[in-house]
């Protein structure tokens, strides 16, 4: 950041702070790490900003994964209640108006796919996914890719998601787990 970017990130401070705008940017957080020479702060702290755009590869993968949980929920729908039950209970599935939710991602290593849900929700895909998404603190991709390499043997959209209890279960037990 050069002195004349510093100088107007400043004084845009001030004019936020003197007209009171309410801001999710901390006016004051931002004016520290400028003038004390610590701008990794604004790094650490707003990471999700100095992302680009977000690979398409990362964005078709959040794709996979979102119609999977999709299709595991209408597969799990079809079992008799006490199964479904059960099944929530062994892997410790949130459900949400009747929709398995994802596990999340790790907020820290996987903030791409993080927010590539995020603004699946904010343009209402994938609405039966309900927001916070949950930060793992751990990573998920590997898991998520195991299960989908799983789901897909089982051509579940072509069977109309008529999953057997045991094929549901496999591709459960390898999923993340929430924090």
């Amino acid at each position: 950041m050069n002195i004349q970017n510093k100088i107007n990130t400043i004084l845009l401070c001030d004019i936020v702070k003197h007209l009171g705008i309410e801001s999710e940017i901390d006016t004051d957080l931002v004016k520290h790490a400028i003038t004390s020479g610590n701008l990794w702060m604004l790094n650490a702290e707003y990471s999700l900003l100095d992302e680009e755009e977000s690979p398409k590869q990362a964005r078709d993968f959040i794709i996979e994964v979102l119609n999977m949980y999709r299709g595991l929920s209408s597969a799990l729908r079809k079992l008799p209640q006490s199964t479904q039950n059960n099944l929530v209970e062994r892997y410790e599935l949130r459900i949400e108006g009747g929709a398995i939710q994802i596990p999340g991602f790790d907020g820290n290593n996987e903030a791409t796919y993080f927010s590539i849900v995020e603004a699946f929700l904010k343009m209402n895909k994938f609405v039966e996914q309900k927001e916070p998404i949950n930060d793992t603190h751990s990573e998920t991709v590997e898991q998520y890719a195991e299960m989908l390499q799983v789901y897909k043997k089982y051509d579940a959209f072509h069977r109309s998601f008529k999953l057997e209890v045991e094929e549901i279960a496999s591709v459960l037990a390898l999923a993340p787990k929430s924090a």
